[in-house]
């Protein structure tokens, strides 16, 4: 009879915990940029230390009239990816009619850099002054602010306020989409909870 019962218990205890880990995994979804086609990506701002985005983005006001980049005025920018060109180029169009070019490795973890999901980014600005559970330290904190980085792995920088002022920042990925798995990836899932409030 105690076997029945400490087995029902053992039972009921990995239900709760796998209920736990499918709650809190609810936005890690990660896409090959080829199943993401007809979405909305942002361009992510360039890295302090470069001056420009480099070869591997190119920005196009016709099929033959190729245009300078300004950093300053192109990161936010808001395109739809609206095909891949020669297997290793997504091909993505802002709604004025400029397009943009991405070189990018078609591998099974390929990813474009310079680009985020444009949803990953409206979803976590829905967050700013929401209350989340910080993970490693175990407490509740308020998202103050949302911006992005120039690191298509950890494309969002998430400044929060823990309940007696003092604030924090780290930068994460969403869903997963356009982001390769490495060991310096840090998930939004595996650092915050919106259910465990």
């Amino acid at each position: 009879m105690s076997k029945i019962v400490i087995t029902a218990i053992a039972l009921l205890f990995s239900f709760a915990t796998y209920g736990q880990q499918k709650a809190d995994s609810r936005f890690y979804a990660p896409r090959s940029i080829e199943q993401t086609i007809g979405e909305k990506y942002v361009l992510l701002p360039v890295d302090s230390n470069k001056k420009d985005y480099g070869y591997l983005l190119h920005k196009w006001a016709s099929e033959t009239e190729e245009l300078p980049f300004t950093p300053a005025s192109d990161a936010g920018r808001v395109v739809a990816l609206v095909g891949i060109v020669s297997s290793n180029h997504a091909k993505l169009n802002r709604e004025d009619g400029v397009m943009y070019f991405q070189y990018f490795k078609n591998a099974d973890d390929s990813a474009m850099p310079n680009f985020a999901p444009a949803a990953d980014y409206e979803k976590l600005k829905s967050l700013v002054n929401k209350k989340l559970w910080l993970k490693a330290d175990k407490q509740k904190v308020t998202i103050t602010h949302v911006e992005l980085t120039p690191d298509n792995n950890a494309p969002f920088k998430l400044t929060y306020k823990y309940a007696n002022g003092k604030q924090g920042a780290m930068t994460v990925a969403l869903s997963g989409i356009n982001s390769k798995v490495t060991d310096k990836m840090q998930l939004f899932d595996s650092r915050f909870s919106v259910t465990a409030l």
